[in-house]
Order: C-alpha cells, then structure tokens, then sequence
C-alpha cells in the first residue's frame, strides 16, 4: 500500500539552455515526501552539482472547480522542462486528485499547468502555474484521465517560430478511446 514512498523519484526529464550550456534544469515525479509531485532541480555549472526547487503545485486558480478560489491536489508528476531563447525555464506539470477509492475526497480532476522560471534559471516558478489543460471531475466519476503530456520550446533564434512553447497530451476519454491533443503558447505560457 505505502510502501517503498518516499525512497524513489522515477522518470526523469532535463534540458540544457542552449544559449548559456552551463545552466541545466531537471524534473521527475518525487516521492520524497509520500506520494507523487512534481519534482525540479536545477544547476549553474553543467551538472557538477544540483540543488533543489520547489514546483507551486499544491493548488491552482479553482474557477473550472466548482468556483472555489482554489482547487487542491493529491499528486502530481508526468514533467517536463525546456528552455526559451530569453533564459526562462519552462516545466510542464501534471496534477490529479486520486478519488474516493484512495482517500476521503471523491474529486477526480486533473490539470496540466506551465510553470515558468524567470531570471532564477529554475531556482524558483511562477505561482499559479498556467493552464493548458484541465478537466472537472469533482464528482469522482472516474471515466476521463489527462495523462502523459510533454513539452518543448522552440529554442532556435533564427526561427519564426522563437520561444513558442508546444505541449502535447493524452486525453483518455470517457467513450474509451485515447486521444492525442497538442497546443502552443506564443507568449511565454502565459
């Protein structure tokens, strides 16, 4: 049931700036404290050492979510990160509510937020991270997932397309059928 939590982070996901190659950020679903977040680290000097950053994940704007100010979530994970042409950090996020089958709260939602480091090369994120995706399941029906989403930036100066942010994801629906969505972001996630 719980254990071997807390011992183990697990797909992993790292991305090197490609204008300044000294400055790495990395991603993984961390169970260090219990179950799955979103985990970021980031270093300064090509890998030679990391230190930790915290993702803003716990809760979001709740407006989708039955018009709280704010939607809580259980878990977290599914990152990715990348960077832009300007120094910004990008990490992708998955966020869930496991359900009444696992914990007191019926709520199955799940979202897809972007968080972005400005200025801090992934030491700190924006709060709330933006929306790509989210879907409304506080009555813990259960039959729709969000799942598997990555991202990408488009890091080429010379590109038309510099600093678009481009997300793709898994959208397991309630007819059964698994669908594959992408969106793009031409201002910084925002």
């Amino acid at each position: 049931d719980l254990q071997g939590r807390g011992q183990a982070n697990n797909e992993t996901f790292v991305a090197q700036d490609r204008l300044h190659p000294n400055f790495l950020v990395a991603s993984d679903n961390d169970y260090v404290r219990g179950d799955g977040t979103c985990g970021a680290a980031y270093s300064l000097d090509r890998g030679r050492s990391w230190h930790d950053s915290t993702v803003p994940d716990a809760f979001t704007r709740g407006d989708l979510f039955g018009g709280k100010p704010r939607q809580y979530w259980q878990a977290g994970g599914d990152t990715s990160v990348a960077w832009d042409t300007k120094g910004n950090a990008y990490l992708m996020c998955q966020v869930f509510n496991r359900g009444a089958g696992v914990s007191p709260n019926q709520d199955q939602s799940s979202a897809f937020y972007v968080f972005r480091s400005t200025g801090s090369h992934g030491a700190s994120w924006n709060f709330p991270g933006r929306p790509v995706a989210e879907h409304n399941d506080v009555a813990g029906a259960g039959d729709f997932l969000l799942d598997k989403q990555l991202m990408t930036v488009d890091d080429h100066v010379g590109s038309p397309f510099r600093d678009r942010v481009y997300v793709t994801w898994t959208q397991f629906a309630e007819d059964g059928t698994g669908y594959i969505y992408a969106a793009h972001s031409a201002d910084y996630a925002e």
